[in-house]
């Protein structure tokens, strides 16, 4: 199965962003991986991406600045937010700022696949 949407993840944790980039592979989608949003937001700002996943955890800038930046660099990309401290008062605003959905730690591989894989059948029919 080969697809050609390039997935975009920003995490710390390097088990997670293992673990996301493998599993998103074997699914036939491009990633790239980072462990931070300064290297994240040069790899945007250089390549086109379908879809991100940040951490939002230990991010060192504020939420509705990182949103900012990631739809600046790709007005249509799909964004996660991926967090171990969800809050529903913070993901309420980051959605309403551009941010697609949210992922919990410890994550779910089949509700990650239902989620992006529905936005990316999505995008692809809106083209």
């Amino acid at each position: 199965m080969h697809k050609t949407e390039k997935i975009l993840i920003i995490d710390e944790q390097k088990w997670s962003r293992d673990f996301l980039k493998t599993f998103l592979e074997k699914k036939g989608y491009i990633t790239c991986s980072v462990p931070n949003f300064d290297k994240g937001k040069k790899l945007m700002e250089n390549q086109c991406f379908d879809l991100v996943i940040i951490n939002i955890d230990n991010i060192a800038f504020n939420l509705s600045e990182i949103i900012y930046q990631i739809k600046k660099s790709n007005p249509g990309i799909i964004a996660y937010a991926l967090t171990s401290n969800y809050d529903k008062e913070i993901a309420n605003e980051a959605m309403s700022k551009g941010i697609n959905g949210f992922f919990s730690k410890p994550f779910n591989a089949n509700t990650i696949e239902w989620q992006i894989f529905g936005h990316l059948d999505d995008k692809k029919r809106l083209k």
